[in-house]
């Protein structure tokens, strides 16, 4: 709701304020603000709610009770003064009809949240119903005006527990993270479509340092898209939410350039444990170390003897070329294999299939690491292979050059180069 952002001081120090006489527990806030959800998209102020619904959707036995204390909670509309300045009953009656419960809802609710008459009593009205907690409040507020004038923020942890009221409880910044920046957020999100991002900030480079600050950064439209981008790319992956939001705070902290590189490697390069996986090209950039590092490693015992840098439009191009490489740079024994890899893959392709399928209790695959490795190739979109003389390693990838390397190993490169 942009327009709750626009309006986010005049919201703050409207006259009026609203508040439940009772504390309204979580059951009471789903119920609430299903009964108006529905209300609205039906366009009706009378619903019919079937008995199954309390016990599956809000897993209610006693329905009697929760309706009767669900009945005792109203809004306060209280002034400047904090004196009365009316009531608002959330519900005002239900009938029962055999297994059907027939809600009324309040028209004043009802009115308040359809028609614009009066914009800052329709967006405190929305805010209580998502929630009352008085220091998560403080913190939305808070953000959201600083925000409206600053794209981001610095906040030391003192100051955030100064903004939350709080003295000496939740010393732990996890704690903190957990129980009010990260529900302030979500709100954030839910109440205004804005999705800020925050990076923790430590206080010295020491491996064991605290963190200090909090820096929070409102997107531009430029940096929303470019979150949408990503995500959409990470959509099939099934991500843990600290992934995704990781994922996010990288595109502030280092770049979207970056980013997209070492996701694009992701996607390339993922067998199974995604989320650490992600975690780990984005921290360590993979998408331009992993492969050089393992390059310069061998180089230390070894001297290339072949090597290609180039894009391929498929793995299966790819595959050929390797095999071409190695055929010319290694052992007749490796020249032997690759020759029947390849007469198996392309000649008698329905066969080799099933066998490939079948590694269990699979005497070529059990007894030949090159053969395996080639497989595997398909899976990881890597190859790495050596013997007593060469070294093969190789890197398939979509979005940029692959890179194929034919190493032979240091005592043996005289006699070979001669």
């Amino acid at each position: 709701m942009k327009n709750l952002f626009e309006n986010i001081e005049e919201i703050q120090n409207s006259n009026l304020k609203l508040s439940f006489n009772k504390k309204i527990n979580l059951k009471e806030r789903f119920f609430l603000n299903f009964l108006i959800n529905t209300s609205i998209k039906k366009k009706k102020i009378i619903l019919e709610i079937e008995k199954d619904f309390f016990y599956k959707e809000i897993q209610e036995e006693n329905i009697e009770r929760f309706l009767n204390l669900f009945f005792e909670k109203k809004i306060l509309i209280k002034n400047q003064d904090d004196e009365l300045f009316g009531i608002i009953n959330l519900v005002s009656c239900f009938l029962i009809n055999e297994n059907k419960y027939i809600f009324f809802i309040s028209e004043t609710i009802y009115d308040y949240l359809i028609n614009h008459n009066n914009l800052i009593l329709k967006y405190q009205l929305e805010l209580l119903l998502k929630f009352d907690n008085p220091n998560i409040k403080k913190l939305f507020f808070y953000l959201l005006i600083k925000l409206k004038y600053n794209s981001e923020i610095t906040l030391t942890k003192k100051e955030i527990k100064n903004i939350l009221s709080l003295d000496k409880e939740y010393t732990r910044f996890f704690d903190l993270e957990n129980k009010f920046i990260l529900p302030t957020l979500i709100l954030i999100k839910e109440l205004c479509n804005f999705d800020i991002n925050y990076i923790k900030l430590k206080g010295s480079q020491a491996p064991n340092s605290k963190i200090s600050h909090l820096k929070f950064i409102l997107p531009s439209n430029n940096l929303l898209e470019e979150n949408h981008k990503i995500i959409s790319l990470l959509k099939k992956y099934n991500l843990e939410e600290d992934t995704k939001l990781f994922t996010l705070q990288m595109i502030v902290k280092k770049s979207f350039k970056y980013v997209l590189e070492n996701v694009h490697y992701f996607i390339d390069h993922v067998e199974n444990n995604f989320d650490s996986f992600l975690i780990e090209c984005l921290k360590y950039d993979l998408a331009n170390t992993y492969f050089n590092n393992l390059l310069t490693s061998k180089l230390k015992d070894s001297k290339v003897v072949s090597n290609l840098i180039t894009t391929f439009n498929s793995i299966k191009d790819f595959e050929k070329k390797l095999k071409e490489l190695i055929s010319q740079n290694s052992s007749v024994e490796i020249k032997e294999i690759i020759l029947l890899h390849t007469t198996l893959k392309e000649i008698v392709t329905d066969n080799y299939n099933k066998m490939a399928k079948n590694k269990k209790n699979n005497f070529l695959y059990d007894h030949n690491e090159l053969l395996l490795q080639l497989e595997h190739m398909y899976n990881n979109k890597s190859f790495y292979y050596e013997d007593s003389t060469f070294i093969f390693l190789a890197e398939f990838n979509t979005f940029k050059d692959s890179s194929i390397y034919i190493l032979k190993k240091e005592n043996l490169v005289e006699n070979y180069l001669s």
